[in-house]
Formats: C-alpha cells, sequence, structure tokens
C-alpha cells in the first residue's frame, strides 16, 4: 500500500501528538508530576475510539478491540494516577524536572554542556508519543484499514481469552505490590507476596501478554501489508526488558535490599517474568 493510504493512520499519530505536547505543555507549567501517565496511557483510548470512527466499517472485530484498549486505558491510567496521588510525586521522573533544592536550577539552565531540563522534559513526552503510536499500530491499522468478516473468527476469540488473562494477571500483580507498601507493617520490606513469589515481575509479564494478544486479535482482520505492527508487542517486550522497566527498578531494588536476605534468595530463585515455584518451595523448607 502507498504511503497516501495512510493518511488516516498519519491523522491518528497527529493527534496522540496533539494530545502529548498538550501533556507536556501542562507538566512544565505546573511542574507537576500526577498527569504524565494518566494523558500518556489515557492516549491510548482516546486513538482507538478515534480510528474506530474514522474506520470505513465498524464490524464487531473493530468494536471489540477497541473495547479492550479502552479497558486497559482506564483501568492502567486510572491506576498510576491515583498511585501518583497518594505518592505525591513520581521518582522515575525527577531527572525531567529543575532541582526545588537549587534556585539557580531553571528549566533553560545548561551546566557543563547538559541539555537543558526543558529540552528534556520534551525529548520524554515525544517518546510518549511514539511509544503510543507504535504499540497502538496494529489496533488502528486493523480499525482503519482492515478487512471486514462477517463474524468474529476463532483467532479472535483466542486473542480476546488471552488479554482477558493477561490484563486481570497485570490488574492482580499491580493491586498486590500497592496494597503490600500501604501496609505500614510493610515499611522497608521487600515485597515478595503474592504473584511476586513466583516471577519478578509479573505486571510487566502482563503488559507484554496484553499486547501479544491485541495483536492476535487484530491479525485476521489485518492486511498483510500491515503485519508490521507486530512492532507492537515487540517494542512493549523491548522497552519493559530493556529501558523503562527492568533495569531502572532492578538498580533501585539492588541499592536498597542489597544486604537483604529474603531479597537475594528471591532474586536467585525466581524467574524474570514466567511463573515458577523455586522461590516458594524454598521458602517452605525454611
Amino acid at each position: 500500500m502507498a504511503l497516501t493510504g495512510y493518511k488516516a493512520f498519519w491523522d491518528a499519530s497527529k493527534l496522540i501528538l496533539g494530545i502529548n505536547a498538550v501533556g507536556f505543555g501542562i507538566t512544565a507549567m505546573t511542574r507537576t508530576h500526577k498527569i504524565t501517565d494518566l494523558v500518556g496511557v489515557g492516549t491510548f483510548g482516546i486513538a482507538a475510539c478515534y480510528t474506530l470512527y474514522r474506520a470505513k466499517n465498524s464490524d464487531k472485530t473493530k468494536r471489540m478491540l477497541t473495547l479492550c484498549v479502552c479497558l486497559w486505558s482506564l483501568r492502567l491510567s486510572s491506576f498510576l494516577f491515583l498511585r501518583v496521588l497518594k505518592a505525591g510525586e513520581d521518582k522515575r521522573l525527577h531527572q525531567f524536572f529543575p532541582n526545588p533544592n537549587k534556585p539557580d536550577q531553571g528549566w533553560f539552565t545548561m551546566k557543563n554542556g547538559k541539555p537543558p531540563k526543558i529540552l528534556k522534559l520534551a525529548f520524554f513526552w515525544s517518546l510518549q508519543a511514539l511509544w503510543c503510536i507504535l504499540v497502538l499500530s496494529p489496533v488502528n491499522m486493523a480499525n482503519l484499514h482492515g478487512k471486514s468478516l462477517p463474524g468474529i473468527s476463532k483467532l479472535t476469540w483466542i486473542g480476546f481469552a488471552a488479554f482477558l488473562f493477561f490484563l486481570g494477571y497485570e490488574s492482580m500483580a499491580d493491586l498486590q505490590k500497592f496494597l503490600f507498601k500501604e501496609n505500614p507493617a510493610n515499611v522497608g520490606k521487600f515485597c515478595d507476596i503474592g504473584l511476586y513469589q513466583y516471577s519478578k515481575f509479573p505486571n510487566y509479564c502482563g503488559e507484554m501478554g496484553v499486547w501479544f494478544s491485541l495483536f492476535l486479535m487484530a491479525s485476521p482482520i489485518l492486511k498483510p501489508a500491515h503485519y508490521w505492527t507486530v512492532i507492537s508487542p515487540l517494542f512493549t517486550l523491548f522497552l519493559l526488558n530493556n529501558v523503562s522497566g527492568v533495569p531502572f527498578l532492578m538498580s533501585g531494588w539492588n541499592k536498597r535490599y542489597g544486604d537483604n536476605k529474603v531479597y537475594l534468595e528471591w532474586k536467585e530463585k525466581t524467574n524474570k517474568y514466567f511463573p515458577s515455584f523455586s522461590y516458594v518451595n524454598s521458602k517452605k523448607e525454611l
């Protein structure tokens, strides 16, 4: 398909960029961490609804895909928003903001050849928009250019079942860690309860599973020229495993719990993503 056939996809991409540009502006003016995930994740649902609206034929598969994205977007954006409201800040984002304890540091301050904070923040929001464009691509391309089927294919139903499983798995993992941290009795302790007994990152496993499932759901109506959208789950895997997820958390945990016997045992015995019973069995033996 010629690039001109992607006009609606580019329009959806411009919508995503525009929403994130507004988020960047509000963040820069208010210096708040609080709306970053709300806007970033919420944009997925808005863009999916937009491409469904632009679809020439809105069949059951396209409506199911859009509904799934909206469920994921609503669940994750509201959870992350409530979490940051409770915490008051997002420590991951400190590097993009001027230090309030340094009055001489502003948005445009440059020292030792380092770029100003405003440029770093703009780059972050640009990456967040790119994340949405790439990861949402199978749903958007299915909505805009997908084939219309008289019914929902078996492969889409399988993908839908997998989506519900992984969405529930991710939600449970997020809730278990949140409740663990909210319990005053667990201050200073490492979270090794619930799903975290069986793998290090059950929430990330669920997140990757969600997008592999959505690609599977979309595949029966995607045209062969649009199979490049498999980049969606692959990019999700790359980001969580190599950039913003695992490396950031493991670095922090190693510094905070490096001399904690429970953490060291958990780190050695548990798989990264897929559940295993090695750590649970080792606890029983103690």
